[in-house]
């Protein structure tokens, strides 16, 4: 059975933002991914991406993290204001930091939501996520937030929806 990843909405910056939100996402797929490009205005230290549903800030997250930086690994499990917290480059590295969501069985109405993330940079650190947000609703619309700057001019942030032929 054929998979077919069809762009759903593409989002490049054009000035600093806080956050990117996606709405009125369909129902027609079966799963989201969403792919990053980008970097964040902090000059030091390593900064986070998450995930926010339906407007959802409350802390009805569960994550697993698995972070490390070529010499130590570290994991923890947490519950959040988000979901899928993964690495974002800061303003300083001169490479753009990819990070990808997969958002599965979104429109499902009978299950709790799960994320996976992951995001790199080859001077700093790795990191994977496994994320729960504890919701049976269809998720609807996607809030890109980062957890201590803005996003910076060029970033990109593109949706795809996964259907099964």
């Amino acid at each position: 059975m054929p998979i077919t990843y069809e762009p759903i909405a593409t989002s490049t910056l054009t000035s600093t933002a806080a956050s990117v939100t996606f709405s009125s996402i369909p129902s027609t797929y079966t799963d989201l991914i969403l792919v990053i490009s980008g970097r964040v205005s902090a000059s030091v230290g390593n900064n986070a991406s998450g995930l926010r549903f339906n407007g959802d800030s409350g802390n009805n997250y569960s994550m697993v993290r698995l972070t490390g930086d070529g010499s130590a690994a570290s994991t923890d499990r947490t519950t959040a204001t988000y979901a899928g917290w993964a690495f974002i480059a800061n303003s300083t590295v001169s490479e753009v930091t990819p990070v990808v969501y997969n958002i599965q069985n979104y429109v499902n109405t009978t299950t709790n939501k799960v994320v996976l993330g992951r995001g790199s940079s080859a001077s700093s650190l790795i990191s994977a996520t496994a994320s729960m947000w504890r919701n049976t609703a269809a998720i609807t619309s996607i809030e890109v937030i980062q957890s201590s700057t803005t996003w910076i001019v060029g970033s990109t942030f593109t949706l795809f929806g996964v259907k099964s032929a």
